[in-house]
Order: C-alpha cells, then structure tokens, then sequence
C-alpha cells in the first residue's frame, strides 16, 4: 500500500523534475551564452549568479559553487513539494514554468551573452545599464 501511495503521489513530482533539472536546468548551465556571459563579467571582476538571478562578485570557484548551490536548491524544493503529493507537484510545475526575472531576461538579450570581445568598459556600462532597470 505505502508503496502505490508513493508510485501515485511522489514519482510523478520527481519524474517532472527529473526532467526539468536534465531539458532545462543543466543545458542552460552548459550553454555558450552563460559561458559568455561570464567570460565577460570577468573583466570586471563579477559573474552570473544563476542562483540569485544577479550579479555577483568573482573569486575563486565562485561559479562552481552557485551552480552546486543552485542543483542543491532545486532537489531541496522538489523533495519539500513533492511531500505535499498532488499539489506539491501543481506548485512545482507552476515554478518551473513561471519565467525568468526581468534582470535574467534582459541580461541574456544583451551583447553581453553575444559577444566576447568586449572591453572591460563596455561590460561595466552594460551591467550599470542593466542594474538600472531593475
């Protein structure tokens, strides 16, 4: 019995996150344009904080540590919601799929993510720039 309660509630919660974290997550962490993009915030000694949906300063395995940070994350809310059977998977769907913050969303519209070959004052104006819309 407790087995088909988990098989009914609990799997499809994982199942979907499983999927999320493999279609959505880890190929936006692999992805040229946030390989870019941080090259570029490098110059001036930031990167992109996929935890945080920010910018933050740059020190030794900084990068590393927010993409750990960020998988911890999610497996931490997908097994909180997943406890709550049905509805925890309604909300972890509404999550995933709710859009990305404005900073997210324009930081990855800019030449930031496009190019690599920015000087060290144009990533800064593009940042302040960015920040300004906030």
């Amino acid at each position: 019995m407790e087995l088909i309660v988990i098989l009914i509630f609990i799997a499809p919660s994982w199942a979907f996150a499983f999927l999320y974290l493999m279609f959505g997550i880890r190929p936006h962490l692999n992805s040229a344009e946030l390989a870019t993009l941080n090259l570029n915030l490098a110059k001036i000694g930031q990167y992109w904080s996929n935890n945080d949906g920010d910018f933050r300063p740059l020190s030794d395995g900084a990068i590393a540590a927010d993409r750990e940070k960020l998988i911890r994350t999610f497996l931490i809310m997908t097994a909180l919601l997943s406890l709550l059977s049905l509805i925890g998977m309604l909300l972890l769907i509404a999550l995933f799929v709710s859009g990305r913050p404005r900073l997210e969303m324009n930081t990855f519209k800019t030449d930031l993510v496009k190019r690599s070959d920015l000087s060290a004052a144009q990533v800064k104006d593009l940042v302040e720039e960015l920040r300004g819309f906030i």
